[in-house]
């Protein structure tokens, strides 16, 4: 069984990063300029599970209801 961070390792490798690369990362969603909702520079505990469900949309790929290294794979 593959985790999260050794697909997203995979991932990474596989398409770079920097440079405009990686810019619509689903990963990105969860980045504090994108969950703090109140701009308060903090994300709280309830700002970030309302962005899970979001985010993890964007992942799953497969729409399986899990995330895999396939959901990390180029289309």
């Amino acid at each position: 069984m593959i985790f999260f961070n050794e697909a997203r390792a995979n991932d990474m490798a596989e398409n770079g990063m920097g440079q405009g690369k990686g810019q619509n990362n689903p990963a990105n969603g969860m980045l504090r300029d994108v969950t703090d909702v109140d701009g308060d520079g903090q994300v709280s505990r309830q700002e970030f599970m309302d962005a899970v469900p979001a985010w993890f949309a964007k992942i799953d790929r497969n729409d399986d209801g899990a995330v895999s290294v396939e959901d990390f794979r180029k289309n």
